[in-house]
């Protein structure tokens, strides 16, 4: 079974977990949510509150769950959407969701609004499903992809070992800009090359 089906089968086992700002993985108790209300005062009338159905249960918020994932394949992504979005070396490919590649598991993501170009994360299970944490209200859901507004989707790198995404790819040429021109410029450097300032 290669990575993308191991991290598959992570995604849909945690159906069902419940939902609290800033948890890792934990198993929710009274405790554990108090803990996350000192430490995310703003979301404390939530995690106190409506996540106290989750004790008892495995409880993430979305990019833990992301992360998490990733981690249960030997691959890593950081905490918070928008960082994970930012850390370009993480992604064999990456871009808009008009380009998602409906055959191939990947991270997705919502763009929001003002500093923060990610405000949410899911895992997309290449099949037309999506398991994402969605609230504290609904846990981890298990949703078409065409019921919540995904706006952006990342193929982590190292998922797809051996395999070269070619059809995700753009041919670069002379005078190209944007993200794909970004992510070529980053691994150059990642691998040692110096690249004159534009």
């Amino acid at each position: 079974m290669g990575k993308a089906e191991i991290l598959r089968e992570w995604a849909l086992g945690k159906i069902g977990c419940g939902y609290v700002y800033g948890a890792t993985g934990a198993i929710c108790t009274p405790a554990y949510r108090q803990a996350r209300a000192e430490q995310y005062p703003s979301m404390a009338s939530m995690i106190l509150g409506v996540a106290a159905k989750w004790d008892g249960k495995q409880v993430f918020d979305c990019a833990q769950l992301t992360s998490k994932a990733a981690q249960a394949v030997g691959l890593s992504l950081p905490s918070g959407a928008s960082s994970q979005w930012r850390k370009v070396a993480c992604w064999a490919v990456r871009g808009t969701i008009d380009s998602l590649p409906a055959d191939r598991v990947c991270i997705l993501y919502h763009e929001g609004k003002g500093g923060n170009p990610m405000s949410h994360t899911g895992i997309y299970l290449g099949d037309g499903m999506v398991v994402d944490a969605r609230g504290h209200a609904s846990g981890v859901l298990h949703t078409k992809l065409s019921s919540y507004p995904w706006t952006h989707f990342g193929v982590l790198e190292g998922l797809y070992e051996g395999e070269v995404i070619v059809d995700l790819q753009p041919v670069l040429k002379r005078g190209a800009a944007g993200e794909a021109v970004r992510r070529l410029q980053a691994l150059l450097m990642l691998h040692g090359y110096a690249l004159p300032r534009y």
